[in-house]
């Protein structure tokens, strides 16, 4: 085992008054993107650490042990709290889906060494992975692709059990099955996500489908399918945000190029539609990421392809929303993440291999404040698409 980094650690508040160590992963290539071109495999198979300073600047941090080799391409990442600590990262764990490898990756430091896990996914293609809100389960999104598939084999929502030592115990899985109105992307079940969310409860975006289930996770991480939930059809629901306080839930679209609020009914966890506001009518675009503020004031969506951009909408009464603003993206923005108290925002160009931090203004606004690539930092992920960062830490100052 080798021994783990994280040079001296020190709490802080959730707030980008202090730097904050993004994790980076790849997404590889866009199929739909001509101009992207695949490297060699081992970059790719590499989480790479990211030092976002106060101001927004950014660098690729150099301590070779806060890379981590992943042994696939790690296309969606996020974490877990084991417990309190003394100011190291030693509390939680690093958890990568590898979509290439149908696998799920966790690592942790244990006194002083770095201790690694790697698990099938409990279906084919994991894209995405959530914590419950007791840090005990994980949920993971099993795609099955290709887009273009006939059949639905390996779709499906997995649970696991993540032990003290970051290790994951298969408990439950899913299979979804069906289809929907566009062959080239929905001739079957395709699972793009599965969110915790309050309460107990989980939502799981099926494009393939059209449709949005409703689980009841147990705390033994047992599933239970409640609802299901139709979406307008060949929109291709994708990703959701939960409000942090109030009963709704926000969904972008890929196929749809839209983002639309719902209301959480309180029988069995249903969905109703509230309102939904285009991102685009491009022709050759499609959408990627929400994210969502820490005080449920705003809400950020990309949209990549001919239209690169992120859009922001302002939550209002009764779920609905109202755009504010919309700026561009670097080419191809998949993955985006808020950090900090949410004042800061950072956003992964999948084609060109950059990274965008813009600063998030209390109107909801973004300033660009920085941008780095992997021409300037070779060590960069290549094609960005997926952070996580324990932002309950952050580094000593650091000279750059």
């Amino acid at each position: 085992m080798a021994v783990l980094f994280f040079i001296a650690l020190s709490a802080v508040a959730n707030a980008m008054s202090d730097d904050v160590m993004l994790f980076v992963g790849t997404g590889n290539c866009d199929g739909e993107d001509p101009s992207c071109v695949e490297g060699p495999k081992g970059p790719e198979q590499i989480i790479s650490p990211v030092l976002v300073l106060k101001n927004g600047s950014m660098f690729v941090y150099g301590n070779e042990n806060l890379f981590y080799p992943t042994g696939g391409a790690p296309v969606w990442l996020t974490r877990s709290w084991l417990g309190p600590t003394d100011g190291g990262l030693d509390a939680g764990c690093i958890i990568a889906t590898l979509a290439d490898k149908s696998s799920i990756f966790t690592s942790t430091d244990r006194k002083g060494f770095r201790v690694s896990h790697t698990v099938p996914s409990g279906g084919i293609n994991p894209v995405f992975a959530s914590v419950t809100e007791d840090q005990s389960t994980l949920l993971v999104a099993n795609y099955h692709g290709p887009d273009d598939t006939k059949t639905s084999v390996g779709a499906s929502v997995a649970s696991f059990k993540i032990g003290e030592g970051c290790e994951l115990t298969l408990v439950d899985v899913k299979n979804h099955s069906g289809h929907s109105v566009n062959p080239k992307r929905q001739g079957g079940a395709h699972v793009h996500s599965v969110v915790s969310v309050r309460g107990g409860l989980a939502y799981a975006c099926d494009l393939g489908m059209d449709k949005i289930f409703t689980y009841r996770v147990r705390a033994d991480g047992k599933l239970t399918e409640l609802t299901r939930t139709d979406v307008k059809p060949g929109s291709g629901p994708r990703h959701l945000v939960q409000h942090p306080s109030m009963p709704y839930v926000y969904v972008v679209y890929e196929m749809g190029q839209s983002v639309s609020s719902f209301k959480q009914l309180p029988d069995a966890g249903g969905l109703e539609i509230v309102q939904t506001e285009k991102l685009s009518n491009e022709l050759g675009s499609k959408a990627a990421e929400i994210a969502i503020s820490p005080c449920g004031n705003f809400i950020f969506a990309t949209n990549r392809g001919k239209q690169n951009t992120v859009t922001v909408f302002r939550t209002e009464r009764e779920g609905k929303i109202q755009q504010v603003a919309q700026v561009e993206a670097p080419a191809f923005p998949r993955g985006m993440a808020l950090i900090g108290d949410g004042s800061m925002l950072v956003v992964g160009g999948q084609s060109q291999t950059e990274v965008w931090s813009y600063i998030v203004g209390k109107d909801g606004s973004l300033k660009k404040a920085d941008a780095i690539s992997g021409k300037q930092y070779p060590d960069l992920a290549p094609h960005p698409s997926t952070f996580t960062s324990f932002y309950r830490y952050s580094p000593k100052p650091v000279v750059v």
